[in-house]
Protein backbone atom coordinates (compact mmCIF):
# COMPACT_ATOMS: atom_id res chain seq x y z
CA UNK A 1 0.00 0.00 0.00
CA UNK A 2 1.11 3.54 -0.80
CA UNK A 3 -0.59 6.25 1.24
CA UNK A 4 -1.03 9.76 -0.13
CA UNK A 5 -1.18 12.33 2.68
CA UNK A 6 -2.47 15.55 1.16
CA UNK A 7 -4.93 16.83 -1.42
CA UNK A 8 -5.69 16.24 -5.07
CA UNK A 9 -2.33 17.55 -6.30
CA UNK A 10 -0.51 15.14 -4.01
CA UNK A 11 -2.72 12.29 -5.19
CA UNK A 12 -1.93 13.19 -8.82
CA UNK A 13 1.81 12.91 -8.05
CA UNK A 14 1.34 9.58 -6.27
CA UNK A 15 -0.78 8.22 -9.14
CA UNK A 16 1.97 9.23 -11.54
CA UNK A 17 4.52 7.27 -9.55
CA UNK A 18 2.27 4.22 -9.23
CA UNK A 19 1.65 3.94 -12.97
CA UNK A 20 5.16 4.87 -14.07
CA UNK A 21 6.53 2.15 -11.78
CA UNK A 22 4.85 -0.49 -13.95
CA UNK A 23 3.50 -2.19 -10.81
CA UNK A 24 0.06 -0.60 -10.56
CA UNK A 25 -1.64 -4.01 -10.40
CA UNK A 26 0.30 -4.84 -7.22
CA UNK A 27 -0.18 -1.51 -5.43
CA UNK A 28 -3.11 -0.30 -3.34
CA UNK A 29 -3.65 3.44 -2.90
CA UNK A 30 -4.67 4.80 0.49
CA UNK A 31 -5.59 8.43 1.17
CA UNK A 32 -5.29 10.55 4.30
CA UNK A 33 -6.79 13.96 3.38
CA UNK A 34 -4.80 17.06 4.32
CA UNK A 35 -5.29 19.17 1.19
CA UNK A 36 -7.42 22.21 0.50
CA UNK A 37 -9.54 20.60 -2.21
CA UNK A 38 -9.82 16.88 -1.42
CA UNK A 39 -12.16 16.15 -4.32
CA UNK A 40 -10.76 12.63 -4.69
CA UNK A 41 -11.54 11.92 -1.03
CA UNK A 42 -15.13 13.06 -1.42
CA UNK A 43 -15.74 11.10 -4.62
CA UNK A 44 -14.71 7.86 -2.89
CA UNK A 45 -16.37 8.51 0.47
CA UNK A 46 -13.07 8.56 2.38
CA UNK A 47 -13.50 10.23 5.80
CA UNK A 48 -12.51 13.89 6.02
CA UNK A 49 -11.17 13.44 9.53
CA UNK A 50 -7.56 12.18 9.22
CA UNK A 51 -7.85 9.83 12.20
CA UNK A 52 -10.96 8.20 10.73
CA UNK A 53 -9.17 7.98 7.38
CA UNK A 54 -6.31 6.11 9.06
CA UNK A 55 -8.83 3.73 10.64
CA UNK A 56 -10.39 3.16 7.21
CA UNK A 57 -6.98 2.23 5.82
CA UNK A 58 -6.70 -0.53 8.40
CA UNK A 59 -10.04 -2.16 7.67
CA UNK A 60 -11.72 -0.58 4.68
CA UNK A 61 -12.57 -2.55 1.53
CA UNK A 62 -10.34 -2.36 -1.54
CA UNK A 63 -12.03 -1.70 -4.88
CA UNK A 64 -10.75 -1.51 -8.45
CA UNK A 65 -11.47 1.80 -10.13
CA UNK A 66 -10.80 3.63 -13.40
CA UNK A 67 -8.13 6.26 -13.90
CA UNK A 68 -7.98 8.99 -16.52
CA UNK A 69 -4.81 9.70 -18.49
CA UNK A 70 -4.40 13.20 -19.89
CA UNK A 71 -1.29 13.96 -21.93
CA UNK A 72 0.77 11.43 -19.98
CA UNK A 73 -0.56 12.49 -16.55
CA UNK A 74 -2.86 10.37 -14.40
CA UNK A 75 -5.88 11.90 -12.68
CA UNK A 76 -9.47 11.61 -11.58
CA UNK A 77 -10.77 14.89 -13.01
CA UNK A 78 -9.80 17.57 -15.49
CA UNK A 79 -11.20 20.58 -17.29
CA UNK A 80 -10.45 22.62 -20.40
CA UNK A 81 -11.36 26.30 -20.54
CA UNK A 82 -12.42 28.89 -17.98
CA UNK A 83 -11.99 26.94 -14.73
CA UNK A 84 -8.51 25.83 -15.78
CA UNK A 85 -7.74 29.46 -16.63
CA UNK A 86 -8.77 30.52 -13.12
CA UNK A 87 -6.58 27.81 -11.57
CA UNK A 88 -3.68 28.97 -13.74
CA UNK A 89 -4.17 32.56 -12.59
CA UNK A 90 -4.47 31.48 -8.93
CA UNK A 91 -1.12 29.69 -9.05
CA UNK A 92 0.55 32.91 -10.19
CA UNK A 93 -0.55 34.61 -6.99
CA UNK A 94 0.75 34.27 -3.41
CA UNK A 95 -2.73 33.51 -2.07
CA UNK A 96 -3.78 29.86 -2.46
CA UNK A 97 -6.78 27.74 -1.47
CA UNK A 98 -10.37 28.88 -1.91
CA UNK A 99 -9.53 32.57 -1.42
CA UNK A 100 -6.94 32.32 -4.18
CA UNK A 101 -9.56 30.93 -6.56
CA UNK A 102 -12.01 33.73 -5.68
CA UNK A 103 -9.36 36.41 -6.28
CA UNK A 104 -8.51 34.86 -9.65
CA UNK A 105 -12.14 34.56 -10.78
CA UNK A 106 -11.89 37.72 -12.92
CA UNK A 107 -9.97 35.57 -15.42
CA UNK A 108 -13.18 33.99 -16.71
CA UNK A 109 -14.15 37.28 -18.37
CA UNK A 110 -10.95 37.12 -20.46
CA UNK A 111 -11.47 33.59 -21.75
CA UNK A 112 -11.61 33.34 -25.56
CA UNK A 113 -14.89 31.76 -26.71
CA UNK A 114 -13.72 30.60 -30.14
CA UNK A 115 -14.93 27.37 -31.70
CA UNK A 116 -13.30 24.12 -30.58
CA UNK A 117 -13.49 20.59 -31.91
CA UNK A 118 -14.25 17.66 -29.60
CA UNK A 119 -13.61 14.18 -30.95
CA UNK A 120 -15.23 11.34 -28.98
CA UNK A 121 -14.31 7.69 -29.55
CA UNK A 122 -16.23 4.58 -28.48
CA UNK A 123 -18.90 6.41 -26.52
CA UNK A 124 -22.51 6.98 -25.53
CA UNK A 125 -24.54 10.15 -26.04
CA UNK A 126 -26.95 11.70 -23.52
CA UNK A 127 -29.81 9.62 -24.96
CA UNK A 128 -27.99 6.37 -24.36
CA UNK A 129 -27.09 5.79 -28.02
CA UNK A 130 -23.69 4.20 -28.60
CA UNK A 131 -21.30 5.44 -31.26
CA UNK A 132 -17.82 4.58 -32.51
CA UNK A 133 -16.78 8.14 -33.33
CA UNK A 134 -18.42 11.52 -32.99
CA UNK A 135 -16.98 14.95 -33.78
CA UNK A 136 -18.60 18.00 -32.19
CA UNK A 137 -18.03 21.70 -32.80
CA UNK A 138 -18.57 23.92 -29.78
CA UNK A 139 -17.64 27.36 -28.45
CA UNK A 140 -17.84 25.99 -24.91
CA UNK A 141 -16.97 28.12 -21.90
CA UNK A 142 -15.66 25.03 -20.15
CA UNK A 143 -15.40 21.33 -20.91
CA UNK A 144 -15.32 18.99 -17.91
CA UNK A 145 -13.72 15.58 -18.46
CA UNK A 146 -13.88 13.45 -15.34
CA UNK A 147 -13.95 10.07 -13.65
CA UNK A 148 -14.90 11.48 -10.27
CA UNK A 149 -17.95 13.56 -9.31
CA UNK A 150 -16.15 16.39 -7.54
CA UNK A 151 -13.57 19.13 -7.98
CA UNK A 152 -12.14 20.74 -4.86
CA UNK A 153 -14.15 22.37 -2.06
CA UNK A 154 -17.12 20.04 -2.54
CA UNK A 155 -17.76 21.32 -6.09
CA UNK A 156 -20.03 18.64 -7.65
CA UNK A 157 -18.73 19.36 -11.12
CA UNK A 158 -19.55 16.01 -12.79
CA UNK A 159 -22.76 14.65 -11.22
CA UNK A 160 -23.18 11.94 -13.87
CA UNK A 161 -19.63 10.56 -13.66
CA UNK A 162 -19.11 7.01 -12.38
CA UNK A 163 -15.71 6.06 -10.99
CA UNK A 164 -15.64 2.54 -12.45
CA UNK A 165 -17.94 2.45 -15.51
CA UNK A 166 -15.12 2.31 -18.06
CA UNK A 167 -15.95 5.71 -19.60
CA UNK A 168 -14.75 9.28 -19.34
CA UNK A 169 -17.58 11.64 -18.42
CA UNK A 170 -17.73 14.72 -20.68
CA UNK A 171 -19.88 17.81 -20.04
CA UNK A 172 -19.86 20.91 -22.23
CA UNK A 173 -20.72 24.12 -20.37
CA UNK A 174 -22.00 26.13 -23.33
CA UNK A 175 -22.76 29.32 -21.43
CA UNK A 176 -21.09 32.70 -21.05
CA UNK A 177 -19.14 34.14 -18.10
CA UNK A 178 -22.07 36.20 -16.81
CA UNK A 179 -24.36 33.16 -16.79
CA UNK A 180 -21.62 31.16 -15.09
CA UNK A 181 -21.20 33.72 -12.30
CA UNK A 182 -24.91 34.38 -11.75
CA UNK A 183 -25.72 30.67 -11.85
CA UNK A 184 -22.66 29.49 -9.98
CA UNK A 185 -24.70 27.97 -7.15
CA UNK A 186 -26.37 25.69 -9.71
CA UNK A 187 -22.98 24.83 -11.25
CA UNK A 188 -21.49 24.13 -7.81
CA UNK A 189 -24.33 21.74 -6.95
CA UNK A 190 -24.08 20.01 -10.34
CA UNK A 191 -27.61 21.02 -11.36
CA UNK A 192 -26.79 23.21 -14.37
CA UNK A 193 -24.54 20.49 -15.79
CA UNK A 194 -27.57 18.23 -16.17
CA UNK A 195 -29.04 20.72 -18.68
CA UNK A 196 -25.91 20.83 -20.87
CA UNK A 197 -24.67 18.55 -23.64
CA UNK A 198 -23.21 15.44 -22.07
CA UNK A 199 -21.37 12.38 -23.39
CA UNK A 200 -19.40 9.38 -22.23
CA UNK A 201 -16.42 8.11 -24.23
CA UNK A 202 -13.32 5.99 -23.82
CA UNK A 203 -11.13 8.54 -25.57
CA UNK A 204 -11.56 12.30 -25.99
CA UNK A 205 -9.49 14.69 -28.13
CA UNK A 206 -10.11 18.44 -27.87
CA UNK A 207 -8.61 20.83 -30.43
CA UNK A 208 -8.55 24.60 -30.27
CA UNK A 209 -6.15 27.48 -29.74
CA UNK A 210 -4.20 27.96 -26.51
CA UNK A 211 -6.72 25.97 -24.42
CA UNK A 212 -6.10 26.19 -20.63
CA UNK A 213 -6.00 22.66 -19.18
CA UNK A 214 -5.98 21.44 -15.57
CA UNK A 215 -6.00 17.98 -13.99
CA UNK A 216 -6.51 17.17 -10.29
CA UNK A 217 -6.13 20.90 -9.59
CA UNK A 218 -2.74 21.07 -11.32
CA UNK A 219 -2.15 23.24 -14.40
CA UNK A 220 -1.08 21.41 -17.54
CA UNK A 221 -0.67 24.58 -19.58
CA UNK A 222 -2.26 26.09 -22.68
CA UNK A 223 -2.49 23.54 -25.46
CA UNK A 224 -3.84 23.47 -29.01
CA UNK A 225 -4.67 19.78 -28.63
CA UNK A 226 -5.33 17.70 -25.52
CA UNK A 227 -6.02 13.96 -25.40
CA UNK A 228 -7.81 12.04 -22.64
CA UNK A 229 -7.95 8.25 -22.26
CA UNK A 230 -9.63 6.02 -19.69
CA UNK A 231 -7.72 3.13 -18.12
CA UNK A 232 -10.49 0.85 -16.79
CA UNK A 233 -10.21 -0.90 -13.42
CA UNK A 234 -6.50 -0.07 -13.29
CA UNK A 235 -6.20 1.25 -9.72
CA UNK A 236 -6.82 -0.42 -6.37
CA UNK A 237 -7.98 2.01 -3.70
CA UNK A 238 -9.09 1.70 -0.08
CA UNK A 239 -12.49 3.22 0.64
CA UNK A 240 -14.68 3.60 3.71
CA UNK A 241 -16.65 0.57 4.96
Amino acid sequence: MIVAIGGDGTIADVLQGIFESGNASDITLGIIPFGSGNAYRKSYGIPKNPWRAVKALAGGPVIRTDVMKVEGRYAGFASVGAMAGVTQEKLRRPVHGLLGHLLAAWKIFRMPMGEKEIELLDGVDDRGRKFERKVIKSSFFDCIVSKTNFFGYGFRVAPLARVADGYLDVTLLEIGPVAFITGFALVYLGLLQRTQRHYKAKKVVIRGKALPVQYNGEVLGELDKVTFDVIPKSLKIVIKK
